[in-house]
């Protein structure tokens, strides 16, 4: 080999090393921060998809909390209608008149102001039952023996019961509740109820105001 080939070629390594060298760590340096500012971004929006979902059930737990103790719910006795052995038909609680249905049109008016709740209901501990929206109830109903009641008959405090499937939609529900005191020796427990697709929905939500949020941020 000349000696003029080999300095070209000493002389094309000198340039090209160095820039294969560098491009190489630019990459890789690159890949790194795309991977930490990744698992940056990956964090906070669950950090902000906690923060909402905290958020929204303590308002849920709130919820129940306000049924248990308004005027409307406390005045309830057992007059109110039980649907066990019965076949199922059409509620009727809207025009039944009295303190259900006071109670129903408080608890209609709350739902909805709400179109995220799926339900708004009571149980009481001689059968009876007020549900919003109405519908046909099942046959022989007795909320008494619903997980929802059996969860939450003694809770002085709202709590979320453990997920059980729902009689009508099949579909295992979120669901909020808390025991309220009635009139003569009644008492029930009374809650709200939000479905699986209410809260996947929240979360496209949250996802979407994130995503808004971080596009406008470049502009």
């Amino acid at each position: 080999m000349k000696i003029r080939t080999k300095f070209l070629l000493l002389l094309l390594a000198g340039g090209v090393l160095p820039v294969l060298i560098v491009s190489i760590i630019t990459i890789l340096n690159v890949r790194e921060n795309a991977k930490l500012n990744f698992e940056h971004r990956s964090s906070a929006e669950l950090g902000h998809i906690d923060t909402t979902f905290s958020i929204y059930l303590n308002g849920l737990a709130e919820d129940a909390r306000f049924l248990a103790n308004v005027s409307a719910i406390k005045q309830l006795d057992h007059s109110v209608t039980t649907y066990i052995d019965k076949p199922s038909q059409m509620m009727r609680t809207d025009s039944i008149g009295g303190v259900e249905q006071q109670a129903f049109e408080l608890m209609s008016q709350f739902g909805e102001a709400r179109p995220d709740l799926a339900y708004v209901y009571l149980g009481m501990d001689h059968g009876g039952y007020i549900q919003w929206p109405l519908g046909n109830n099942a046959a022989n109903y007795d909320p008494r023996k619903r997980p929802w009641y059996s969860q939450s008959i003694d809770a002085r405090s709202p709590i979320r019961v453990a997920a059980y499937q729902d009689i009508t939609t099949k579909a295992p529900p979120l669901d909020y509740l808390m025991r309220f005191e009635g009139q003569n020796g009644a008492y029930g427990t009374v809650g709200v109820d939000v479905t699986l697709n209410k809260l996947t929905e929240l979360i496209k939500k949250v996802k979407q105001y994130l995503g808004d949020h971080d596009t406008n941020g470049l502009q």
